[in-house]
Parts: C-alpha cells; sequence; structure tokens
C-alpha cells in the first residue's frame, strides 16, 4: 500500500473514534445542527517519490444556506468547501505539528504513518477547540452573530449574506459606500447583488 492510501486508510478509521464526525472528501465533517456543517481538513499534499506529505490544515464551517444564496447572485456551482475557515499554524498547537513528513526518515512506512496520525490528533483537537469556541450552535441566529467578520475577497461577500440573513442591510450597504475597509478588496458588484436581494 501506497504511503498515501494508508495515510488516508487511518484517517478514515480515525473518523470512528470521533463521535459524530466523518471523514469525507480528504476532510472531517460534522453536521451537529441543521443549518451549518462542521470541517477540520489536513490539506494534505502528497509526493510519490521519494513519499512525504506535507499538511496546512484548517477548520471551519460550512453554511449551506449561505452557499445557495451566493450561488444563485454569483451563477457559479455550489461550492463544498468551507464557507468559512481559519488555518491551523504550527504555533497554535501545544504539540506542533511536522509540516512535512518523510516517510524515509523512518523505519518503516507504518512508523511514519503512525507520526502523521499523531500530528492529525493535535490538529483535531484543536479545530474541534476552535469550532466550539468561535460558533454558537444555539439557535440559527446566535450561530449568524458569532460568525467572524470577514471583508476580503470572496469571505467578504459571504459575510455579508450573513448580514443580510440577520436582517442587517445597513451593514452591506456600508460595505458599498467602502466605509468598512475601505482599502479592502471586495466584489461590490456582486455585493451589490446581495443587498438588492435581501433588499
Amino acid at each position: 500500500m501506497t504511503f498515501k492510501k494508508e495515510i488516508l486508510e487511518a484517517a478514515k478509521k480515525k473518523a470512528v473514534e470521533l463521535p459524530d464526525w466523518q471523514f469525507v472528501s480528504k476532510r472531517y465533517r460534522s453536521r451537529p445542527v441543521k443549518f451549518c456543517d462542521l470541517l477540520i481538513a489536513p490539506f494534505w499534499n502528497f509526493s510519490g517519490s521519494p513519499a512525504w506529505v506535507t499538511t496546512q490544515p484548517a477548520a471551519g464551517v460550512y453554511i449551506k444556506e449561505v452557499e445557495d444564496i451566493f450561488s444563485h447572485l454569483s451563477d457559479l456551482p455550489l461550492s463544498q468547501t468551507a464557507t468559512f475557515s481559519r488555518r491551523i499554524k504550527i504555533a497554535d498547537l501545544k504539540n506542533p505539528f511536522d509540516q512535512t513528513v518523510y516517510a524515509e526518515d523512518f523505519e518503516s512506512q507504518e512508523k511514519a504513518v503512525a507520526k502523521v496520525m499523531r500530528d492529525l490528533d493535535n490538529i483535531i483537537e484543536f479545530g474541534q477547540a476552535y469550532l466550539r469556541k468561535q460558533y454558537c450552535l444555539d439557535s440559527k441566529e446566535s450561530f449568524y452573530l458569532s460568525v467572524p467578520e470577514e471583508t476580503r475577497g470572496i469571505w467578504a461577500t459571504y459575510y455579508c449574506i450573513v448580514r443580510g440573513l440577520l436582517g442587517d442591510t445597513d451593514y452591506i450597504k456600508r460595505v458599498l459606500r467602502r466605509e468598512i475597509d475601505p482599502k479592502g478588496y471586495q466584489e461590490l458588484e456582486l455585493i451589490g447583488k446581495v443587498l438588492d436581494y435581501f433588499s
């Protein structure tokens, strides 16, 4: 079995240890409530020869209601990745992960995979703690209120949709007037469509 396949098989088995989580499309996914999915993604990049893997993990949420509106307004296909996410940095963790693991540095491929899994344990632990702390799942409104503000790129549009769902069209108008992050890059034409959608 290749290094990549062994890691993915081990990651899939690890999901059994995580109540309410599944390993799907190379990421851990949980749906504790109807209005969002929680995601923890190792974002592994594999090389076959010599065998190695790099990890650039992130934790975030997928919000289908937001994605549906964005897809409708932009005519882009529905995304299956995180709507909002935070990159997990090595410095975030008490037990830092090795960003790159080379199979040949270990006595066996099995030991190399075990190292990647230990790093993954730390990433999952931090990711779950971050998601619990950042997002309030008591109700849909409290969840949307807990979404951190984003003012750049596509995430600014997503955040304007969140504010629209909360009935806060004044926020969207302020973005369009460049009162929020005036030097930031936002898709103002698309955000204008967001305002029209909620007006």
